[in-house]
């Protein structure tokens, strides 16, 4: 009771009450004005917060001092004087001080955050304006990667920037990614910087997201699968949003396990109407297969050779060997199939075998029977035009970099992977 007692003597009931009454006599009267002068949200919501901060300090104080007729004075464990001899009226005042005090600290901190936050959303707008000026050099130079990275870092600050919603579309399509099996991290580069950063659009299936335009690489990654790197368009087949055809759903990524070669990789099993020059289809149902994902190379075929292919007859079976027209026999045709000594190899080789330097180079001068029976050693089949033609999807739509494009003649390593192909 004598803690109560010393609350009551030292008037700390009465400020409490005090302060109480004209903190709620401001907030009313700030509620009531603010909507005339077109006063912000934040003014109340300011208020509100500095009045409940300087409640504490208002009882701290009321502790400490005691208001006496003749001013504030620190308090004692036993008071000289009643406290009953102060009014109300001082009581009042003191409180209105009080706010008033609370209020002007709270107006200066409001408008040193204010000019802050001012300047930081200054700075932060001219930031974006800026990245939105970037964002179209972009699109004009053709980086829709670039574009792509910097349009997503600002959205993540300003979503409902009505420019950038626009750009969009101009930055990116909608499409999908789908992989048999599911569940691989896909990664794109910039196919025209193969050393370039990798984005990560998220584990397959990938369905309705944004893909950036253009022509980069696509690389999916599966714990116990051999890394699929592809080279993909957009829009295209791949995604399953190729303008022309709508309705043909994302082509499924087919991935190898590691316990498996990468020399071959897996087409998968979907209908196309496919497009070869000087062919025509309206449908055809292929199957799954697979196809080499290289070019055969010197040293490859040099195999063949070494193991008795030319002379082995089951791998030159029920092929008819046409010459000038006229069907010549198997004997008349492997004198044919001879390299510059006379020696039976690709033409261009000499005594049997190539330059040192050229082992990985893709093999050349050999016909087709020559493939063909090559093609049986392997326990292989050479694809028709409408295989190549799936593995591949290409069409006049796919443009083909002419800076990664060998204009020189030079050749180029089989496993060579930084040249254009699907």
């Amino acid at each position: 009771m004598e803690w109560f007692e010393e609350l009551k003597r030292r008037g700390v009931y009465k400020a409490t009450a005090v302060y109480t009454v004209v903190a709620w006599s401001l907030i009313q009267a700030i509620d009531v004005i603010a909507p005339i002068f077109n006063a912000p949200q934040w003014l109340n919501q300011t208020l509100i917060l500095i009045l409940l901060v300087g409640f504490p300090i208002v009882l701290a104080l009321s502790w400490m001092f005691e208001i006496s007729s003749g001013g504030l004075r620190r308090s004692s464990s036993k008071s000289d004087s009643p406290a009953s001899s102060v009014s109300i009226k001082d009581y009042l005042v003191a409180g209105a001080i009080s706010v008033l005090v609370l209020l002007v600290v709270g107006q200066q901190v409001l408008l040193l955050s204010r000019a802050n936050t001012f300047e930081s959303e200054t700075l932060a707008s001219s930031q974006v304006s800026e990245g939105i000026a970037q964002i179209l050099q972009f699109i004009e130079e053709e980086r829709f990667l670039d574009a792509f990275t910097l349009a997503s870092s600002i959205e993540k600050d300003q979503p409902n920037n009505t420019v950038l919603q626009e750009l969009w579309a101009e930055v990116s399509a909608i499409g999908s990614v789908i992989s048999e099996p599911e569940g691989a991290e896909v990664w794109i580069s910039e196919y025209f910087s193969p050393s370039g950063e990798m984005i990560l659009l998220g584990n397959t299936p990938l369905e309705n997201i944004r893909i950036p335009r253009g022509i980069f690489s696509v690389e999916l990654r599966k714990e116990g699968f051999l890394p699929r790197t592809i080279l993909a368009a957009n829009p295209y087949f791949s995604f399953g949003n190729f303008p022309p055809y709508p309705d043909i759903p994302p082509i499924p990524i087919m991935l190898v396990s590691s316990s498996q070669s990468d020399d071959l990789l897996p087409v998968s099993d979907i209908e196309l109407g496919l497009g070869v020059y000087g062919l025509t289809s309206d449908q055809l149902k292929l199957g799954e297969y697979e196809i080499g994902k290289f070019e055969v190379t010197n040293q490859q075929f040099k195999e063949f050779i070494d193991d008795g292919g030319y002379e082995t007859p089951a791998y030159w079976e029920d092929l008819e060997f046409l010459k000038d027209g006229v069907e010549i026999s198997f004997e008349e045709a492997i004198e044919l199939f001879v390299d510059t000594t006379g020696r039976a190899a690709p033409a261009g080789w000499e005594l049997g075998s190539y330059p040192l330097t050229e082992g990985q180079n893709p093999v050349t001068g050999i016909s087709w029977y020559e493939t063909v029976a090559y093609s049986r050693y392997r326990d292989l089949a050479l694809p028709t035009a409408y295989h190549w033609s799936r593995a591949g999807l290409l069409n006049a739509y796919f443009r083909t970099p002419k800076d990664f494009n060998n204009f020189s003649g030079e050749m180029l390593p089989s496993n060579d992977e930084t040249a254009a192909g699907p």
